[in-house]
């Protein structure tokens, strides 16, 4: 029975380009993406298929009868916590490889921007990847369901963009797409659980708008979904494990916020929920194998912060822990596949940025400090390697003469060893760019500054 059950799921999931989990304990996560878990199928007690967990009971069939079968083309049965645990007909598009990447562990990884790393050196090899129709900063980059990767706004210098366009890996060509509603650059992109993009602040040249937007990528179109509380820029959204966007803090007239709203995709409205303790914005935000959100840092518009908060989706209350070892803004936050927290960088005041790393375990609740990274940096951009490492690229620091310099550089940080190694430059200094993992180990560099804004990828 029990080989008969592989060999069906075998076929589901070669035509729906998932991936099994096999031994990992049911919802525990499977992928680097932390928003997966691993559903358990009806009939097996340690194999099922890696997934959002993010879906919402009522979209799910349950399974027919007692031998737990789905009639439901592209569905195979499991169990789902938000069902009770009972057995429902689970979507395969949902535990897609491009949305849930498999948490694998190698000796080498494909990584350009377009990167390919060697096993023995990590040499990594960059190529341009072809030109955006027009230059952006201050952008959003997300990867959708079918691969391509969404560029929304930004800013050129002079205006704030509105248009929109697609880049496809498999042919390294940029397509256009419609453009967004609202002019907008700082704002947040949200790749929720049915597959659509959830748009949400920032600002125009003249204004704030707090209309948020959804792009349907099966239908290539934006529409307008509800209108935030508070208008915000620089601030961070989170997709929790119920399927809602946390947005919380952020700038308004340079003043730091201190507020957090929910956007039910459900209904498509905003509702507010608990305060953060402290305003903040340019700070991270990090979903917890918990489901609960950790926001690190920032400014808030006078000072720079150290303090860190957890915010509960449960009761909504945010939880004051434990500060970071140093102040920091414009730093990142990478989950690693242990589920640790690396913060890498950022600036603690003006013309000065940090060389230093530290990590936060979410069992202990504690914060250690790792090995300092080889540049200073900030405004740079760090993504997790299939290899379980971290690549950090590029951003801005400060000569001798403080006035600002951009890097080349790239460098890995491995989480065994704590340590990073130097490896090969980008094409272009960049700061303030997008970057992230394609589905096929390469990673993908998106926009950013020069000495003039850059319409190119790597």
């Amino acid at each position: 029975m029990i080989y008969s059950f592989i060999i069906v799921l075998l076929s589901v999931i070669a035509q729906g380009k998932s991936q099994i989990c096999d031994g990992v304990a049911q919802y525990d996560r499977c992928s680097t993406n932390s928003a997966c878990g691993c559903f358990h199928t009806a009939d097996a007690d340690t194999t099922g298929v890696c997934g959002l967990l993010a879906m919402f009971c009522s979209n799910l069939i349950p399974c027919n009868g007692a031998n737990n079968t789905c009639h439901q083309p592209g569905t195979i049965c499991v169990h789902h916590r938000r069902c009770s645990d009972r057995p429902v007909c689970y979507p395969i598009s949902m535990s897609d490889q491009r949305i849930c990447p498999p948490m694998v562990k190698t000796t080498s990884a494909s990584t350009t921007t377009v990167i390919s790393t060697t096993s023995n050196n990590q040499q990594l090899e960059w190529k341009i990847a072809g030109e955006m129709s027009q230059e952006r900063i201050r952008h959003t980059a997300t990867m959708l369901p079918n691969g391509k990767v969404l560029v929304t706004g930004g800013f050129n210098n002079l205006n704030t963009r509105r248009s929109t366009e697609l880049y496809d890996p498999s042919s390294e060509t940029w397509l256009p797409n419609p453009s967004l509603k609202y002019e907008r650059s700082t704002h947040t992109a949200t790749l929720l659980t049915n597959g659509k993009v959830l748009i949400a602040g920032g600002r125009d040249d003249f204004s704030f708008p707090n209309a948020s937007e959804l792009y349907d990528p099966s239908k290539s179109t934006w529409t307008v979904s509800g209108h935030m509380i508070r208008v915000r820029q620089y601030h961070t959204a989170s997709l929790l494990k119920n399927g809602k966007v946390l947005v919380a803090g952020g700038y308004r007239s340079g003043n730091g916020l201190l507020t957090a709203e929910l956007y039910d995709p459900q209904t498509g409205n905003w509702a507010t929920t608990g305060n953060m303790s402290y305003a903040r914005a340019e700070h991270t935000a990090s979903v917890l194998r918990n489901g609960q959100v950790l926001v690190t840092g920032g400014h808030n518009g006078s000072a720079y912060l150290k303090s860190v908060e957890l915010y509960d989706p449960d009761t909504e209350a945010w939880t004051l822990i434990d500060n970071m070892n140093y102040a920091r803004k414009s730093h990142t936050a990478t989950t690693l596949i242990d589920g640790k927290i690396l913060i890498v960088g950022g600036s603690n005041k003006s013309e000065t940025v940090h060389y230093n790393a530290e990590l936060f375990d979410p069992e202990a609740g504690k914060w250690t400090s790792t090995g300092d990274m080889n540049y200073g940096r900030l405004g740079h951009a760090s993504v997790l390697l299939k290899s379980g490492q971290v690549l950090v690229a590029g951003g801005y620091g400060y000569r001798p003469d403080k006035k600002v310099r951009l890097f080349n550089r790239t460098e890995i940080y491995d989480p065994e060893t704590e340590s990073w190694t130097i490896t090969s430059d980008l094409n272009s200094v960049l700061g303030t760019h997008a970057a992230f993992l394609l589905t096929d180990g390469r990673v993908l560099t998106v926009g950013g500054k020069y000495s003039e804004i850059l319409n190119m990828t790597e």
